[in-house]
């Protein structure tokens, strides 16, 4: 409980004090004092250099007698502010603010995934911390699509295009889907192309491009490559018939061929 109070409001910028810690404790129907919040992140520094360095909780607690510098502890004390923070963290700052960032610029998300995986990665982080990045995320202006099975879909082609799965062998297959377009009339509308009939096709990658998802494959009806807007498709599943087309791919490089076809239409099907 210490440690998750300590991981969620302290960092270098912020600490907490031992009777700040006290009243949390018993905020939460645990009794503790002072005395007791010291020695408890004494313990919890040997339990975390130990499992860092692989080593037993001896071991670990001889490091940290000769640690001076606080170069070792996972939660330093500072005698200037005489409070507590968590210095070492797996991700910094800066990496999760890029990470929040990514999702927001992503369009095949919808706002509500988006807001939901900024909170999963801002768990890395303090709150205070957390409640800037979520600042300077929800300050971008993005369009985003409203299709709220956009991730389902990705798994499901992963599924598609994978070798092994739930550890068996796998031969890659077919995956089928309806395809929607913008109607003329009213551009906020969407309608299913081929009038709603399943278009089936061969996966073989899947590329972004202008903060859009991208299925590369081959059409099973025309027998050539085509890319598809992830956003547009609507119930993806496994047909279960293996992959055709391999003959396409075999001498191209990938990333080559998917620069050629969104320079010349800019990604869009």
């Amino acid at each position: 409980m210490v440690l998750q109070y300590l991981l969620k409001y302290t960092d270098e910028d912020n600490i907490v004090t031992a009777p700040e810690i006290v009243d949390f404790l018993e905020e939460h129907g645990m009794e503790a004092e002072r005395r007791s919040i010291y020695s408890d992140i004494k313990e919890i520094n040997k339990v975390a250099l130990m499992m860092e360095e692989d080593c037993s909780i001896e071991d670990a607690g001889e490091m940290l007698e000769g640690d001076a510098d606080d170069e070792l502890k996972l939660v330093v004390y500072d005698p200037h502010r005489k409070g507590f923070y968590i210095k070492q963290r797996h991700f910094d700052l800066n990496d999760i603010r890029l990470l929040a960032e990514c999702i927001y610029s992503a369009k095949f998300v919808t706002e509500g995934q988006a807001k939901r995986l900024v909170e999963v990665v801002c768990e890395f982080v303090s709150e205070h911390q957390a409640e800037r990045i979520r600042h300077n995320a929800f300050l971008t202006d993005r369009v985003k699509t409203n299709n709220k099975h956009v991730l389902n879909s990705i798994a499901v082609i992963n599924d598609a295009m994978s070798h092994r799965m739930n550890g068996a062998p796998h031969k890659p297959e077919k995956v089928s889907f309806k395809y929607l377009k913008h109607e003329i009339s009213n551009v906020s509308n969407e309608v299913e192309r081929h009038h709603g009939d399943k278009y089936i096709v061969s996966p073989y990658a899947l590329l972004i491009n202008e903060g859009n998802y991208y299925l590369l494959a081959v059409d099973d009806r025309y027998k050539k490559p085509r890319t598809y807007r992830i956003d547009r498709m609507k119930e993806v599943s496994l047909t279960g018939e293996q992959r055709t087309g391999e003959e396409h791919f075999k001498d191209v490089d990938i990333r080559t061929y998917a620069q050629r076809v969104f320079g010349m239409y800019g990604g869009t099907k």
